[in-house]
């Protein structure tokens, strides 16, 4: 577990502020917390920080709440409890705790709700340096100070001198910026590969939306021309009198030069791909979950054809749906570890659908993988046999 990205406090008096909790572990229904507080002790001004520990349950509309609390003073003889905090936890809450004492230390108690970024000490030592002499930041981008970059560029982005400092980056070298830019990038893809590496068994699809929301780049790369998110969780048409039945597309892209839409349907890369048993000698059939993935992306495209002139009118952005490319993406061939026949029937039933590109989630990161080969230089880690379908 990290540390707090962000401290925020909420003065209840002069000599008094609760804190933001902090996570200590969780699951779906439960979770444990600890919740600072600020205090001014007068006797050992050091000992600035209290709080408790607090169990929490999902309420109605998934809200966390505390759970009921329990008076330890009508404890009886022979009765106790036990609180078990495991080593990782631990040491997570006294780095995440470093930071609330850090701000009492350099702020006191601020009268109000306010919010504090914490930061490592080579950070803090940087951004000093930098409100001490903006021109700073220009030498230590020239001079390679990647193992801090990311926290400064989260720094920039969230400091109120931002347009000094943006003229101070205007003082770099064309060249240097690029070599920033390609970092970045690299970084980026990485960490995307990592996160793959880390999920590929997770069958949650809300965490596979919102990871393909928040890295929209990464499905952009299965198309040739240049596409952006237009609408997640878009409303494609089709709800009765009784407004039910309304079909919503995972995920619409949107042409940057000709406004055309595609849709993308996206299931888990836990989503069974072909059956394990034979329907005729050596000959697979798809899965239901595979075949039923193409009826419902068909479906969502029949619906805004069908429902165009109506959604065109409603919507505040300007599209048009000019037989709207279909993508479903699902599976994953690598989790599945499918035999020879099984992998050929799977591709000559998706390779002959028409208006459908199926793409596995192993496949959708193969290319990722093949993007760093190429930034890097080095493709002797990709298959010469690699055929991806894009």
């Amino acid at each position: 577990m990290d540390s707090q990205s962000k401290i925020t406090t909420h003065s209840t008096s002069k000599d008094h502020a609760i804190c933001n909790d902090i996570l200590i572990r969780t699951n779906n229904i439960a979770r444990l917390i600890f919740r600072p507080e600020l205090v001014n002790n007068k006797k050992d001004p050091s000992a600035c920080v209290k709080g408790t520990f607090i169990y929490q349950r999902k309420g109605q509309n998934e809200k966390w709440e505390d759970y009921k609390s329990f008076d330890l003073s009508k404890l009886k003889k022979g009765e106790w409890i036990q609180l078990e905090i495991h080593s990782s936890e631990i040491k997570h809450l006294i780095s995440s705790l470093e930071g609330n004492f850090k701000i009492f230390q350099k702020y006191g108690i601020q009268w109000g709700d306010n919010e504090y970024i914490p930061t490592s000490k080579d950070i803090a030592s940087i951004i000093e340096a930098i409100n001490k002499d903006p021109d700073f930041l220009v030498t230590l981008i020239q001079k390679g100070g990647l193992q801090v970059l990311p926290e400064v560029i989260k720094w920039l982005s969230e400091t109120k001198n931002s347009k000094e400092l943006i003229k101070k980056l205007q003082k770099l070298d064309v060249t240097q910026l690029e070599k920033v830019h390609y970092l970045i990038g690299i970084s980026k893809i990485k960490n995307i590969l990592d996160l793959w590496e880390e999920n590929k068994r997770n069958s949650e699809e809300e965490f596979w939306q919102k990871t393909l929301e928040e890295n929209s780049w990464v499905i952009s790369q299965l198309f040739s021309t240049p596409l952006v998110i237009f609408k997640d969780k878009a409303y494609m048409g089709g709800k009765g009198l009784e407004n039910k039945g309304g079909q919503i597309a995972d995920f619409i892209y949107q042409n940057q030069l000709t406004d055309n839409l595609a849709i993308i349907e996206i299931k888990t890369p836990d989503t069974k791909l072909i059956e394990s048993t034979e329907y005729r000698d050596k000959i697979y059939p798809a899965s239901r979950d595979l075949s039923g993935g193409i009826i419902q992306v068909l479906k969502q495209k029949q619906n805004i054809l069908n429902n165009y002139y109506q959604l065109k009118v409603n919507s505040e952005k300007k599209f048009r749906a000019c037989n709207p490319r279909c993508i479903l993406i699902i599976g994953s061939l690598e989790n599945e570890e499918l035999i020879e026949e099984q992998i050929e029937s799977f591709d000559n039933f998706r390779n002959n659908i028409e208006n459908v590109n199926v793409i596995t989630f192993d496949e959708l990161f193969k290319k990722a993988e093949i993007l760093i080969a190429l930034f890097e230089g080095d493709l002797s880690e990709i298959k010469s046999d690699t055929n991806i379908p894009f």
